[in-house]
């Protein structure tokens, strides 16, 4: 189905059409009401619905109950329909550009679109009989610059001297901000290497954190006693249907979890030091930037995990030193690089009456 206007000639309608469904961008036609009256094969794709749901609806929602679309400002306010670049090119009779928009499809994902609008005037009038609506998907590209915040905001935490613990559990709220469909979570390596505990994972159930709390690394317990024992990157799209996840498919199911992936944390010499969880309620696979987050989040624990390691050892070195250099008998002095005085023991501060 095509629109065909008593404005233009049936013989250019053909090679409009042509040129409207191979478009790679996104393109959609609204006539005078801002009904739907075509939709190209892109437009189909980036938003996730069949053109025959939608031809004679406005974007603002079909006749099935699932079948709407909610947009919003890049600030996460929605925007009303009447204030669609389509609907204010018809109000205004001017070319809206480049706006920069959220959507969330009928099955609930968040796409980021940058959208152009073009109102058709007929020669000689002033009002618009249509309105051309072309966009492209710029998802990864938002979600790349919204990444590098993150990635910086965590480094000034780190900086900063913010508890391991509250700098892994920015870490998985940072990650969910990014991917809202994502609930993630963090277990680390118990010293004996056995089992993962310390769980952080905030939007999970208390009832579901603490029945993984301690959970044994080994083959088939779940992904992320897999993931740790084997030191590769473990992806269950249907948690009820999998052999990894038979002895927690019951708990899963309460805590309404449906798909999972884990990604071990390495440490810079490879060590595994604990795993990165990412669980949907749907059942799912991610796709490639969804593995590129977790890859580069997973990396970013690393670090965390690795630096607060080492202040401790040196806090602990530290404290060992002054212990031993109290109780000395000898006079201790401790220089800098420069040559500077950083320290003096007790048995050389008394006699001097300091």
């Amino acid at each position: 189905m095509f629109y065909h206007s008593p404005h233009t000639s049936r013989a250019s309608e053909p090679l409009f059409r042509a040129f409207f469904m191979a478009m790679e961008d996104g393109a959609i036609l609204h006539n005078g009401s801002g009904e739907i009256i075509a939709i190209n094969p892109a437009a189909e794709l980036i938003l996730g619905f069949d053109a025959t749901h939608w031809l004679g609806h406005s974007c603002a929602g079909s006749a099935g109950s699932d079948s709407t679309l909610n947009f919003i400002h890049q600030g996460g306010t929605p925007i009303p329909w009447e204030h669609h670049p389509a609907m204010l090119a018809f109000q205004t009779g001017k070319p809206q550009r480049n706006v920069l928009m959220g959507v969330y499809r009928p099955d609930g994902v968040l796409v980021w679109l940058s959208v152009n609008t073009l109102p058709l005037i007929p020669d000689g009038e002033s009002a618009p009989y249509a309105v051309v609506q072309t966009f492209c998907d710029i998802t990864q590209q938002r979600l790349t610059e919204r990444y590098e915040q993150f990635r910086s905001q965590t480094l000034e935490l780190l900086a900063g001297g913010v508890s391991l613990p509250d700098l892994l559990a920015s870490i998985v709220r940072g990650v969910e901000q990014l991917k809202p469909e994502m609930i993630c979570s963090i277990l680390l390596s118990e010293s004996d290497g056995q089992h993962l505990g310390q769980c952080i994972a905030p939007s999970l159930p208390d009832f579901y954190n603490a029945a993984i709390d301690g959970i044994e690394i080994g083959v088939g317990c779940g992904c992320c006693g897999t993931a740790a024992a084997t030191g590769e990157r473990v992806i269950v799209d249907d948690i009820q249907t999998h052999p990894y996840w038979i002895p927690y498919k019951e708990l899963a199911a309460k805590a309404g979890l449906a798909a999972c992936w884990s990604e071990p944390i390495r440490s810079s010499s490879g060590q595994v030091l604990g795993t990165f969880a990412v669980y949907h309620r749907e059942v799912y696979s991610p796709a490639a930037f969804d593995i590129s987050i977790i890859e580069k989040s997973t990396h970013l624990v690393s670090i965390a995990i690795e630096r607060k390691r080492m202040e401790q050892d040196i806090a602990a070195r530290e404290q060992e030193f002054r212990s031993l250099a109290e109780t000395s008998p000898d006079f201790i002095v401790r220089y800098d690089r420069q040559g500077r005085h950083r320290y003096f023991n007790d048995r050389l501060l008394k006699p001097l009456g300091l």
